[in-house]
């Protein structure tokens, strides 16, 4: 059973100077295998993910018993409260923690919406991932002890991109109107904008807009414009073309126009976000 003490929130950086752990000024890797996980209860200041490799473990997370089994991702925001109850003698995990700022603006860099909606649910991502992960050496149990900062913010996008999976699997999506959410990532297909999604489907127009309505809440204008920023927001992290090439390339000629919309998007302009955190920033 856990240990219901005073609840101690631990804080980032006490937990650096560990033996057991790998870690740049915001990231903090442990491979666990072969031990008792704590049973104490506590919460963090930080962001946690935590892998599951092999067998299962029954975690309580802000008083709920939890499941939690082999390729599940946990994803612990600040102030969830857990510990372990009981674990399979053949336990094998991994958990990255990362500063709170980076979690945040990892997770807008995958995709705008993906901080606010992880803070603002009821209870933290806890889903069955389809298989491995892509990097088998994160499974192997490596410490992988001088490895760059851009490892770790690597591994991070790789399990943000396997909840990004999960949550559009979760939608129910027509199977046709899932991939041509897809294939409208493409800069070209965004750029031709609501015809180039409605070739994509072969729906109607008009049957098209329902769809999007009941999955996403939203016209088909704003569905299309939503993409279309999303993309930019990533360009303008990830790459050195200017702000006119990124905002023509999909379907705005007007610069200050789209410096606007982006703004009220993302509630930053175009400009200060590549100032902040352009290329990676370290």
């Amino acid at each position: 059973m856990c240990v219901e003490t005073t609840d101690p929130v631990y804080l980032f950086n006490d937990m650096l100077p560990r033996k057991v752990v790998n870690h740049g000024d915001d990231y903090i890797y442990q491979y666990i295998t072969g031990r008792i996980l704590t049973k104490i209860y506590h919460s963090h200041e930080f962001s946690e993910l935590v892998y599951m490799l092999e067998g299962s473990c029954i975690q309580r997370i802000n008083g709920e018993d939890i499941v939690f089994g082999q390729h599940d991702l946990l994803i612990l925001r600040p102030g969830d409260r857990h510990c372990f109850i009981e674990q399979s003698d053949d336990m094998a995990c991994f958990s990255l923690s990362v500063r709170q700022s980076e979690f945040d603006r990892m997770a807008e860099m995958m995709d705008p919406s993906f901080a606010a909606e992880i803070r603002s649910a009821a209870s933290p991502p806890l889903f069955h991932t389809m298989g491995e992960l892509p990097i088998s050496r994160y499974e192997s149990g490596e410490l992988m002890i001088g490895n760059s900062v851009y490892d770790w913010k690597f591994l991070m996008m790789c399990l943000l991109k396997l909840y990004a999976d999960s949550r559009c699997a979760n939608r129910s999506l027509p199977q046709g109107l899932e991939l041509a959410v897809l294939e409208m990532q493409r800069p070209e297909n965004l750029r031709l904008g609501i015809d180039a999604f409605t070739a994509l489907t072969n729906y109607s127009r008009t049957h098209l807009a329902r769809l999007i309505h009941r999955h996403y809440g939203m016209s088909l204008k704003q569905f299309i414009n939503d993409l279309r920023l999303k993309q930019a927001y990533r360009e303008l992290v990830l790459t050195h073309r200017s702000l006119d090439e990124i905002a023509e390339s999909l379907g705005y000629f007007s610069l200050s126009h789209f410096s606007h919309i982006f703004k009220v998007r993302f509630g930053i302009t175009p400009t200060a976000l590549r100032r902040r955190d352009g290329l990676w920033t370290v």
